[in-house]
């Protein structure tokens, strides 16, 4: 890949940090260029990586920022391979993850899903697009107990499943490759995994989810939920 790694000097008029009291981390995408400007506030100086990640942990790009409290830096994807990447940033101050999808030389962002509390109180997350009832339904769960993660897809419309469970470190804890009819429904045991934060992605015909989970003293906890809807063809 050719990153090219453009440090930029953050301007009042595009990122006013005095109106903020955390940390800020925002990402965008140049017009007309297969690019992001990642850009950072709030950091107090402390010391912060921005990594870049395909969606099976490989390692694209990784910086580390020290002594600033603002940086703003350009990344250029040209060239890259297409497919799913994780863009973030980890330090004492912020730790986040925005989602992408590269294909064609456009990036399409993961979009955020609700998040509720079923019926019995187990935590869960449901990702299903309003108006758009042709589309791929997810509803995944943590167990009472935090023994196990529960998936279950429906309107697959006979297209293959694709799962993988990954640390956040890069590490593959599982991947698998299902044919389907029109559901999809299984249990990923967590029990006696290390703490860690994790993320499940699984892919459908066009859809793309993503659900970040955290296992901290053999407790199962949801995160956000990301859903993308990519261009037939593109690869993950």
């Amino acid at each position: 890949m050719k990153t090219i790694l453009c440090n930029v000097i953050l301007s009042l008029l595009l990122f006013n940090t005095a109106f903020s009291a955390g940390p800020v981390f925002r990402v965008n995408v140049v017009d007309g260029e297969a690019a992001v400007v990642v850009q950072l506030a709030n950091l107090e100086k402390t010391r912060t990586e921005v990594f870049l990640k395909t969606i099976d942990g490989r390692l694209w790009y990784s910086d580390f920022i020290s002594g600033e409290n603002g940086h703003s830096l350009k990344l250029d994807l040209e060239g890259m391979e297409e497919g799913a990447y994780l863009l973030g940033v980890s330090g004492k101050k912020v730790k986040a993850v925005k989602a992408f999808v590269f294909s064609a030389g456009s990036i399409h962002f993961f979009e955020q899903q609700d998040d509720g509390t079923s019926a019995n109180g187990m935590s869960r997350n449901v990702s299903q697009p309003l108006g758009y009832k042709e589309k791929v339904v997810a509803n995944i769960s943590a167990s009472s107990r935090g023994e196990f993660l529960n998936v279950q897809l429906s309107n697959l419309k006979s297209n293959p499943v694709q799962a993988r469970i990954t640390s956040l470190s890069g590490l593959n804890w599982h991947r698998e490759h299902q044919e389907t009819r029109n559901g999809f429904s299984k249990n990923y045991i967590t029990e006696g995994m290390p703490e860690g934060d994790y993320y499940l992605y699984l892919k459908s015909g066009a859809t793309e989810i993503i659900q970040f989970f955290s296992v901290r003293e053999g407790q199962l906890a949801l995160g956000d939920l990301l859903r993308a809807e990519v261009p037939a063809g593109s690869r993950s």
